[in-house]
Order: structure tokens, then C-alpha cells, then sequence
């Protein structure tokens, strides 16, 4: 007996057992105060004023989405606070115009006999802005060249505008709304329904999904059209003046013009005439200034032209 008390591993055991003894001791009778940190708890906001709610107000941004809480208590209180059961939230009811602001943040939690000891961040800053509502001429840019011998003409789309709405300080720096149509070796013409792009004053897309748009796409049509020289005849109420001398047409200036329509309505369009000369009166290299017979249907001149210069020719 006297052996074994005097063994190392008596002397061990009872070691330990003290060591269970005290602690149990400690834990539950003596139940000492302690600190822990509990981090990353989100931060909420709530008890918006009444701005917030008509969509008058909206938040840009916020200093921290997170805080780190230190709190104190008894051991055994302290083991009853988790990131579940501890609330930290920002009250908005005071901001009703925009600014920034300076707010703090409010720590809660169910459990008596534990207290905050520091939060990290204390306060949160807060960006608000006010919510305007602008709108936008929607522009069409074309990219590459239709097909040799067809020429890109007119767009025709459903909407012209779109109407932006968001934080004033996000939807100034929209400065144009458009739509890219890639043309390249086009022979007909192409309809399709296409993404409006929002653009800053350098031609870089925004796409801040703070912003509302009342529409995102639009229909349209791209007029892809044929282009064919017809050249331009000069038509006589007569072949010679009222004395009887010959008259003929010297030259037309311009003698020809392009003209822009579908496939099947140029096919037919071998020359262009124009209106009738009187050349009743008409004397030798006479200019005279004509106007061109209505086109067909579908077709138009590639430029304006109003009328063409006839030189007559007396005999």
C-alpha cells in the first residue's frame, strides 16, 4: 500500500482530480466574468421615414455591412449570446433629406447580465441621395457596311426615349442611351429586337443595376436598300419650234442619278424621265431648268435633287 501511494501515477491521478475539482469549483460556484469578441454580425436598417417609403430618398451607400461586438458577463450568460440570438441595427426615422450622416449602431440581444463592451465600428456612415426620374433620347449607332452595292437608309424603331430613375447623383452620369446594329454584309433589310446601352460622357457602358428603366430593349427595323445608277432622259413637247426648226436635247446635267429602293422595285427602272419641255419658243444651247417625273413607288433618289439642267439644241 505504502508502495503504491508513493507511485508516479498515483501522484498524477490525483493531480488531475484536483484539477476537475477546481474547475468545476470555479465554473459553477465562483462563475467568473469574461469578454468575447462575436464578429461580422450584419448590420440592418430600418424605421425608414416616410421619404424613404414615397421613393423620394434612397441609401447610396453605407460605411460597413458588418460590425464586431465585444461584450461581458458570467461565463455561463456569455455561452447563451451567438451571432443568432444578437441583433445590430441602424434607426433611418431622423434622415429625411439627402446628405451624409453619422448614425449609430444600436446592440441587442435576449440575455440578462451581459453587457457591450465596445462595438467596432461604433458609428456607421450613411450616403442618401434623392430618387430622380429622367429621360433619354435612345440613339442608333451602325457598325460596318452593308453589302457592295446596297447602302444602309433609315431606322425605325418602337421607342425613341427610355426613362431612367435612381439616385440624382448615379443617373447624371448617364449621358446617352443607345443601340448598336452591326450592318456588315447586309443585303436586306433586318429587324430585330435590341439592348439599350447606357453610356457616361466617355463612352463607357454603365451598368449599375441601381438604376430603373421603364424599358431594356427595343424593336426596330434597319432599311437596307439597293443602289442603282439610272441615267436621266430629257422628254420634248416636240421636235421642232413653232417656226419649224429642229430642236434636240444637247445634254442633261446630271446626266444620271442613283437611286435607292428594294431589289424587285429597281429591277424595272431602267432610266429616269423628266417633266415636258415646251420648246415652242426654244432657241439654240438654251439652259433650262426641269424637274424629274415621280419615281415608283419604294423608290427615292440616294440625294435630294430638285431639278436638272436640259441644253437645248436649235437647228
Amino acid at each position: 500500500m505504502k508502495n503504491l501511494l508513493k507511485s508516479n501515477w498515483f501522484t498524477i491521478a490525483a493531480s488531475i482530480l484536483s484539477a476537475v475539482i477546481i474547475w468545476i469549483y470555479v465554473v459553477y460556484q465562483i462563475n467568473p466574468t469574461f469578454e468575447t469578441t462575436i464578429k461580422n454580425i450584419p448590420i440592418t436598417y430600418s424605421r425608414y421615414s416616410e421619404d424613404f417609403d414615397n421613393g423620394k430618398l434612397t441609401v447610396l451607400s453605407a460605411g460597413a455591412d458588418t460590425v464586431n461586438v465585444k461584450i461581458k458577463g458570467r461565463r455561463s450568460q456569455l455561452a447563451k449570446v451567438t451571432r443568432d440570438n444578437i441583433s445590430c441595427s441602424v434607426n433611418m426615422s431622423d434622415v429625411d433629406s439627402d446628405g451624409t450622416y453619422k448614425l449609430p449602431i444600436n446592440v441587442s440581444f435576449d440575455v440578462s447580465g451581459v453587457e457591450v463592451v465596445s462595438k467596432d465600428p461604433y458609428n456607421v456612415g450613411v450616403n442618401v441621395d434623392k430618387v430622380v426620374t429622367e429621360e433619354k433620347d435612345i440613339t442608333v449607332e451602325t457598325k460596318g457596311t452593308p453589302a457592295d452595292g446596297y447602302v444602309y437608309d433609315t431606322i425605325e424603331y418602337a421607342a425613341d426615349k427610355i426613362r431612367l430613375t435612381g439616385a440624382k447623383s448615379i443617373i447624371k452620369t448617364v449621358k446617352k442611351a443607345r443601340i448598336y446594329v452591326d450592318i456588315t454584309g447586309k443585303s436586306e433589310s433586318i429587324s430585330g429586337r435590341y439592348k439599350i446601352v447606357l453610356l457616361d460622357k466617355k463612352n463607357n457602358e454603365i451598368t449599375d443595376e441601381r438604376i430603373s428603366k421603364n424599358i431594356s430593349y427595343v424593336e426596330l427595323k434597319c432599311n437596307i436598300l439597293k443602289l442603282k445608277e439610272v441615267d436621266i432622259t430629257a422628254e420634248l413637247t416636240s421636235g421642232e419650234t413653232y417656226e419649224g426648226k429642229k430642236v434636240s436635247v444637247a445634254s442633261v446635267s446630271p446626266a444620271s442619278i442613283n437611286v435607292l429602293g428594294g431589289k424587285n422595285a429597281l429591277s424595272s427602272i431602267e432610266k429616269i424621265k423628266t417633266e415636258k419641255i415646251d420648246v415652242s419658243f426654244a432657241q439654240d444651247k438654251d439652259k433650262i431648268k426641269v424637274k424629274l417625273e415621280a419615281l415608283p413607288q419604294n423608290v427615292k433618289p440616294e440625294k435630294d435633287i430638285e431639278t436638272v439642267e436640259v441644253t437645248l439644241k436649235v437647228e
